[in-house]
């Protein structure tokens, strides 16, 4: 069956054999396109639920992370009010510095609502913004303060009873009205809650012996405060449309989710019923649920107080409207391109059988009947550049190396026959040439012989002649050395007389360092009067001096006083700063401990300004006897430029007669010894001219000898290479014979090519076949 349907296959036209071939390999591109279109289809709906739930995962964590740090921050305001004795002596019963506790208070705006200070009992001692005296418990918060002793956080649920005491913006923010909700049941349906469900943390206060005296109470109520849930839908990935929300026992208190054609959020509405009642167990929910008015993905997750009772939920979700309209779009774009496929195929179908049909079954019959009937100018067109193409050029390229072939030969042997002709000719040219060569080479040589005798006799001049210049140089040398011993003579009397004016100078310089001495002792005494009288003057500006430093150290003590109202200050800059790290939360826990150091560090620096007032009675003291000691050294500094003023005259008598004698002594020494050094320099300078004249005819017959070795190396250089010419002479005329016999040998080979070219000539004549000349 195979060899049949083979047999028919190969029937076929070769068009119709590509569309056969164009629509199998087509086709099973087509049904895996079509099977790749469901399978990506259901991939995507499997892989939107999956970025569904991890969306909605991270979303929860985000949301819990959130409270989490707003619940740190408020732990750290705490914990930072704690430290403050201020608010510590306000919970024992001491009277409230109410402009220092506002100010705390209003450094908690933006985080925090409630700002509360409580004695032991429970009773508040100050209330930020409102009026204390009331009993608080706070959710229970009070209590666990109490009753563990350290720092407590975390979400409580406030009663209204307990905030009737604030301030009107905190009562007017916790009133939230309950609407009726589909799918969900309350009593409060209707009514209006009251209550608050709020961040809150509290931490004990202890007096100054570590006696617990009180809590303080920092807290943030939720209700219509959207900047946790608004957080949450800030941070979505990818622009998804999160929603969340925060319910007090299922009443929805603050949400981003939208009622029902409206831009209002629906704040006061219900978790449903199922949701509830998950949560009530304790357990979170996850799923579809019908919120409010869409049905949404969602995650919920209960809210535990401080005594493990869940008070509320927290919620995130994102509308099932939001993935049907992704998955929508991808099934309209995976449609549209099956469609496109589609038509492509049915296209690639018809299209190769029409390019077959033109480009290669018509061009290619037409060809082989041409040859079939014996004609070979005949030529192979195809259309196109494709394969097809390429096959018929090389064809007619074929056809025509044929003819042209024939027409080369002959033109070949004809070339050969020529060059060989040529060849020979060349070949008797170049052996007369090699015979002429050779006898000029011979008058050469010829040459060379009689330049390298008259070399030979230029020598031998050259040397008697650099001989006689040695002798004018021994001359010359001999008559320097008679020069330079009289030139030796009179240098020594020269050096006599320079002797004799040395010791001369010697009692001259003696005169002159008993005057130097004698007028250095003189400046001495002149500087060491002028420091007595700059000690006097700097004794009586020190004394001044010392009196203003007196007169500044009792302003000291105004400065301490200033420096205990900034360390006070700093203190409570101190506690500013550590409320904003614990804002800042977990970024701002270091700043938080630099803040308790600097307020460290302003309790230290009021004990410093009470030991200063005490160092400067004591400086006082010193000033008084300091004062007392530099009158008396100005006494004493004046008495010295006394004494100094009457030993300076007396240096000024000895002055003036020793440089009397220094003038006497260099007067004699230069006149009794100046006539003979004059004549004795003029002799020296007169031999010396004689020795440089004898120098320079010394050189000058150095000179003429060494040219004269120069010029003989010269001329035996120049009779090396004569002998060289003659040596590549004789080389030349060997290879002139080595041409001759290399020429003999070429013509012979010329007649042999001359008789192959006859032969292929007479070859190509018997082909019998016309020649096509190259075009």
């Amino acid at each position: 069956m195979g060899s049949t349907m083979h047999r028919r296959i190969g029937g076929l036209s070769i068009a119709v054999r590509i569309v056969l071939i164009t629509l199998l390999a087509v086709a099973i591109p087509a049904v895996g396109l079509l099977a790749t279109g469901a399978y990506l289809n259901r991939a995507v709906a499997r892989d939107i639920e999956r970025q569904a739930e991890t969306t909605l995962q991270l979303a929860m964590q985000v949301h819990q992370s959130i409270i989490e740090g707003r619940l740190q921050v408020l732990y750290s305001a705490a914990s930072s009010f704690a430290a403050n004795e201020s608010v510590a002596r306000v919970a024992a019963g001491e009277e409230a510095d109410a402009r220092a506790l506002d100010r705390l208070g209003q450094s908690l705006r933006g985080y925090a609502d409630v700002f509360l200070i409580l004695d032991e009992s429970g009773r508040t001692r100050y209330r930020y913004g409102g009026s204390a005296g009331d009993r608080v418990s706070f959710g229970g918060l009070v209590e666990a303060v109490v009753s563990q002793g350290r720092a407590v956080t975390g979400p409580v649920r406030v009663s209204g009873a307990e905030l009737a005491q604030e301030r009107a913006e905190v009562r007017q923010q916790v009133l939230i009205d309950v609407r009726a909700t589909e799918n969900a049941m309350h009593d409060l349906v209707g009514q209006q809650l009251t209550d608050a469900l709020a961040l809150a943390a509290g931490a004990p206060l202890r007096s100054a012996d570590g006696r617990a005296v009180g809590v303080v109470v920092v807290a943030d109520l939720l209700n219509n405060d959207p900047a946790i849930v608004d957080e949450v839908q800030r941070r979505s990935p990818d622009g998804t449309p999160l929603t969340a929300t925060i319910a007090l026992d299922g009443i929805r208190i603050t949400t981003n989710v939208r009622r029902a054609g409206s831009v209002e959020r629906a704040v006061g509405t219900l978790y449903s019923d199922a949701v509830m009642e998950r949560l009530r167990r304790g357990e979170p929910y996850q799923g579809r649920a019908f919120v409010v008015n869409h049905w949404q993905r969602t995650i919920y997750t209960p809210l535990f107080d401080l005594s493990g009772q869940v008070i509320g939920g927290i919620y995130v979700g994102i509308p099932e409207s939001h993935f049907e309209q992704v998955v929508g779009a991808f099934r309209t774009a995976a449609t549209a391109g099956i469609a496109l496929g589609a038509a492509g195929l049915a296209l690639g179908g018809l299209l190769p059988w029409l390019l077959a049909r033109r480009g290669v079954t018509r061009p290619l019959l037409s060809f082989a009947a041409a040859l079939d009937a014996g004609d070979l100018g005949t030529t192979f067109t195809a259309p196109t550049r494709d394969e097809v193409g390429r096959m018929a050029e090389s064809l007619n390229g074929l056809l025509a190396r044929v003819r042209q072939v024939t027409f080369r030969v002959n033109e070949a042997a004809r070339d050969v026959a020529r060059l060989s002709a040529s060849l020979a000719a060349s070949a008797d040219q170049t052996a007369a040439l090699a015979e002429l060569v050779a006898g000029r080479t011979e008058s050469g040589a010829a040459a060379a012989a009689r330049v390298k005798e008259q070399a030979t006799r230029v020598r031998e001049g050259m040397g008697e002649l650099a001989r006689a210049a040695e002798g004018i140089a021994q001359g010359a040398a001999d008559q320097a050395g008679h020069v330079d011993r009289v030139t030796a003579m009179v240098c020594a009397i020269d050096q006599s007389q320079q002797e004799s004016l040395a010791q001369g100078e010697a009692a001259r310089r003696a005169a002159e360092r008993t005057f130097q001495l004698v007028r250095e002792g003189d400046e001495a005494l002149r500087s060491t009067l002028e420091g007595v009288r700059r000690i006097a003057e700097n004794a009586d500006r020190a004394v001044a001096l010392v009196e203003r430093l007196g007169e500044h150290s009792r302003s000291i003590s105004d400065i301490t006083a200033t420096i205990s109202d900034i360390a006070e200050q700093t203190n409570l800059l101190a506690l500013n700063a550590a409320i904003e790290a614990a804002r800042a939360g977990e970024q701002g826990r270091g700043f938080a401990v630099v803040a308790q150091e600097v307020r460290r560090l302003a309790e230290r620096s009021a004990q410093a300004t009470r030991e200063i007032g005490q160092l400067i009675e004591t400086t006082l003291s010193l000033i008084e006897q300091t004062v007392e000691a530099m009158r008396e050294t100005r006494a004493l500094a004046q008495e010295g430029v006394e004494s100094g003023s009457q030993a300076r005259e007396r240096l000024d008598q000895i002055l003036s007669a020793s440089q009397a004698s220094a003038a006497a002594v260099d007067r004699i020494v230069r006149e009794a010894i100046a006539a003979n050094a004059e004549r004795v320099r003029a002799i020296a300078e007169a031999m010396q001219s004689v020795a440089a004249v004898v120098q320079e005819n010394t050189a000058s017959s150095e000179e003429m000898a060494a040219s004269a070795e120069r010029a003989l190396e010269s001329v035996e250089a120049i009779a090396g290479g004569i002998g060289e010419v003659s040596a590549m002479v004789a080389e030349i005329r060997d290879q002139m014979g080595q041409v001759v016999q290399a020429q003999t040998e070429l013509r012979q080979a010329a007649a042999r090519l001359q008789d192959v070219s006859v032969g292929l000539a007479d070859a190509i004549a018997a082909l019998g076949v016309q020649a096509v000349p190259l075009k």
